[in-house]
């Protein structure tokens, strides 16, 4: 039970208050951390599962910032190609 308490700190400690997210998974971890389940399963599960949201998330600003980094490029590039065209013009 003390594990379980420390992973959900651990998990809240690392949310940031203006998430879009922030309000469920706290409103998760209080659930979670309020409840005396009698079944340990249970209480896995919900860590789990809070774990794999915040996986998910960490994936999609990677992919983001992975996009924008490539928009960026393709930006640099298309200013690069319309400078050389209105200097040849």
């Amino acid at each position: 039970m003390k594990k379980f308490h420390n992973s959900l700190r651990k998990i809240e400690a690392r949310i940031r208050p203006h998430t879009e997210h922030a309000t469920l998974i706290k409103a998760l971890i209080a659930l979670a951390a309020g409840q005396n389940f009698s079944n340990q399963e249970q209480l896995g599960e919900i860590v789990v599962k809070l774990n794999e949201f915040r996986n998910a998330v960490v994936d999609a600003l990677n992919d983001l910032s992975a996009t924008e980094a490539e928009n960026v490029v393709a930006h640099e590039e298309r200013v690069d190609a319309l400078n050389a065209e209105h200097a040849d013009f």
